[in-house]
């Protein structure tokens, strides 16, 4: 993978710890889990992950209907740490925007 060829979805210098992507309040698009802020609340809607990945995240919890919340972040913002029905989770950015979640606060 070039990292002179990502293009700015692929890798956002201008997303800082806690904040949701500009284009999530005009709903142009589902809310992923990668876009809810540290501390928040959400709820699981839909899976868009196909096959193995998808698999382990419903083996994880992430079934439609879950609740949990984001507790924090890494350094680089990946992985972020998840609560989910009283036990932690890790997740990837890349698994997370495979999740569909709805805001509960």
């Amino acid at each position: 993978m070039n990292f002179f060829r990502l293009g700015r979805n692929e890798f956002n210098h201008d997303r800082g710890p806690g904040r949701r992507r500009r284009h999530r309040r005009g709903r142009t698009g589902p809310l992923t889990l990668d876009c809810i802020r540290y501390g928040d609340r959400f709820r699981v809607v839909h899976l868009t992950a196909i096959g193995e990945i998808r698999q382990r995240l419903l083996d994880m919890g992430f079934i439609r209907g879950a609740t949990g919340r984001v507790l924090r972040a890494a350094l680089m913002r990946d992985p972020i740490e998840l609560e989910m029905n009283g036990y932690k989770v890790s997740l990837r950015l890349a698994e997370a925007r495979d999740i569909i979640v709805e805001d509960m606060e």
